[in-house]
């Protein structure tokens, strides 16, 4: 435990940033108060933010795009797209496609003969824990139903009573 400077608050280790050039190994302000003071900066100092980046951009438009695709085709990219968006790293991801039989959780399709696009991390959006690896139309199905399972329920009971109107 640890307790930053900035909101006084007492903070597992976990919530600083890892730092090793200093002693202890973490950064001294915890990750949110960090996150605060770089967000503060950029507003009081616009002319800096991402004008560099921007400037390459539109000086480069095809450069820049080229860079940024081969980027985020590579492990790398993948890594920190689902660190960043569901908390997990590619070791994670793999360990759970490994786990399903690299098949979709919900359909058992496999996922392996998909274009990558078409393989989704299921996540429950109230808590954000990453609940599986489904094929985008499981996937969304479950995003249309707001992974509700009474109107799962109902859609199965209303297709069970429709079944002689479909096509065999």
């Amino acid at each position: 435990m640890k307790i930053c400077p900035r909101c006084k608050k007492e903070k597992p280790l976990s919530q600083f940033p890892k730092d090793s050039a200093r002693k202890s190994g973490v950064y001294p302000v915890c990750r949110e108060c960090k996150k605060d003071d770089g967000l503060r900066w950029r507003q009081n100092n616009p002319e800096y933010g991402n004008n560099w980046r921007n400037d390459f951009k539109n000086k480069n438009p095809e450069k820049y795009k080229a860079s940024r695709d081969e980027y985020n085709k590579g492990p790398k990219g993948k890594d920190s797209q689902l660190r960043r968006e569901y908390g997990i790293t590619l070791e994670e991801y793999n360990k759970i496609l490994e786990r399903q039989n690299f098949a979709c959780a919900a359909c058992k399709v496999n996922l392996l003969e998909l274009k990558t696009k078409n393989v989704h991390v299921d996540h429950d959006h109230s808590t954000g824990v990453v609940r599986g690896i489904l094929y985008q139309g499981c996937n969304v199905a479950l995003g249309l139903v707001r992974d509700s399972v009474e109107r799962l329920h109902g859609l199965i009971t209303y297709l069970e009573g429709h079944n002689d109107a479909l096509p065999q």
